[in-house]
């Protein structure tokens, strides 16, 4: 039901942004601009700090996930912390790209670990039933 709502919600938007586009000729590409033109300017502004604040906490908690993941993963005398920090340090470079056009091979890694990680996840999981 999640995955209907959501599909049903960016189909809404997708023809408010088209809707609006026609009427005025003036394209829409973010949640600010849509928030602003149907809520006003300082609803817009909310909606746009909303998104940066839900952004910033999504990036730290895959931080700490990925923390805490090397810390059980590999262990050492290196705690979470800093893991996190290091993972922190290793990933400021993405953050300089300017455009999503520049983040697709960072993407298509991203898919390729994931994939691999079900590969061994199931060849493990096979391993063990026998």
């Amino acid at each position: 039901s999640a995955g209907l709502f959501s599909a049903e919600a960016a189909r809404m938007l997708m023809r408010c942004m088209a809707e609006h586009f026609d009427r005025t000729g003036v394209k829409l590409h973010c949640y600010q601009d849509i928030a602003a033109v149907a809520l006003g300017p300082v609803w817009g502004r909310v909606v746009g700090v909303l998104c940066v604040v839900m952004l910033f906490g999504v990036c730290t908690a895959d931080l700490i996930l990925l923390g805490t993941n090397l810390e059980s993963v590999i262990g050492g005398h290196v705690t979470a912390a800093d893991y996190i920090i290091l993972a922190g340090l290793a990933l400021l470079p993405i953050s300089l790209l300017h455009s999503l056009r520049q983040t697709t091979l960072i993407a298509a890694l991203g898919v390729a670990s994931s994939a691999f990680c079900a590969v061994v996840v199931c060849a493990a999981a096979a391993a063990a039933d026998r």
